[in-house]
């Protein structure tokens, strides 16, 4: 019976062997489609990446020679784009509350469109640096950022903060606050402890419904520049399905972090006609008052 056994046991090892090592026949044929990624805001002129999908084999090919229409609340605009290596940047500065959308176009033929609104800014108040406040682990110590913020009751909002520091004193280039801690009534998330390479704050206002709050973020190191965001639902559907579906991807990681990976998950689009996204935000920039 134990050799029996041994034997059984000697076949389905041998079976998931010889599954897992089968190579698939890959004949290099595939259609490619029009990627679009584009994130449009009152403070940044009008700019699209565009590009096509890549095989499993090749790399990224930008898509050139693109002519992009642009409507701004249904009626056409006059904006003129600069082409380089698939970037399509113009001049233009879109407005909050407006509709803007897109038809992309190639040789004659319509490639795809996409649409998005700009949400309006929300103001933050009393924002502070409070440090130190305690260690985050034995070598670093955390500060605390706080400010306020009212929810517009009249419709529905989707937030992103994000803690930065100036990267060199007066330069006005900021480098992102990656370690964050953050708990209260509406959102509870801690960065330092998670296996999501996240270095934002994204919720909904589902749980706050035109009040005024208070948020308290824990964070080590810098953390004197707050980023707070009003984003549109496509960028928030878009941004909070992307660390599963970066940290699903094949690619190399800390061996802690190589455990336990599941099947890949589809990114979030609302392109139609192609893949990517076109999505809006509005921000709002203050530094922190320093408290010692």
């Amino acid at each position: 019976m134990t050799l029996n056994l041994f034997r059984h046991i000697s076949i389905v090892v041998l079976f998931f062997l010889t599954a897992c090592i089968k190579e698939l026949p890959y004949f290099g044929n595939y259609d490619p489609l029009p990627v679009c990624n584009a994130y449009i805001s009152p403070d940044q002129v009008f700019t699209v990446h565009l590009s096509y999908n890549a095989n499993m084999m090749g790399a990224v090919a930008s898509l050139d020679g693109a002519k992009i229409d642009v409507y701004e609340n249904g009626a056409l605009l006059e904006v003129d784009f600069t082409e380089e290596n698939g970037f399509y940047r113009s001049d233009f500065y879109p407005i909050a509350g407006n509709v803007y959308s897109i038809d992309v176009w190639k040789d004659g033929a319509k490639l795809f469109s996409a649409c998005d609104t700009i949400p309006e800014k929300v103001s933050i108040e009393n924002p502070t640096w409070l440090f130190p406040v305690g260690m985050i682990d034995e070598w670093t110590q955390a500060g605390l950022a706080s400010f306020t913020f009212t929810d517009d009751p009249n419709s529905n909002n989707y937030y992103e903060i994000m803690l930065a520091h100036e990267s060199y004193v007066g330069s006005g280039s900021l480098s992102k606050v990656f370690s964050m801690e953050i708990n209260n009534e509406f959102i509870s998330l801690n960065t330092d402890r998670s296996w999501l390479d996240i270095h934002s704050i994204l919720f909904s206002d589902s749980l706050i419904q035109g009040k005024t709050v208070d948020i308290q973020i824990i964070s080590s190191g810098g953390g004197y520049v707050i980023i707070f965001r009003n984003v549109s639902r496509s960028y928030y559907q878009y941004r909070k399905r992307l660390p599963a579906h970066q940290f699903l991807q094949n690619r190399e990681r800390p061996v802690d972090l190589s455990f336990f990976r599941g099947e890949p998950i589809d990114m979030f689009s609302n392109i139609n006609g192609g893949l990517g996204v076109f999505v809006a935000y509005n921000q709002n920039i203050k530094e922190c008052r320093i408290i010692q």
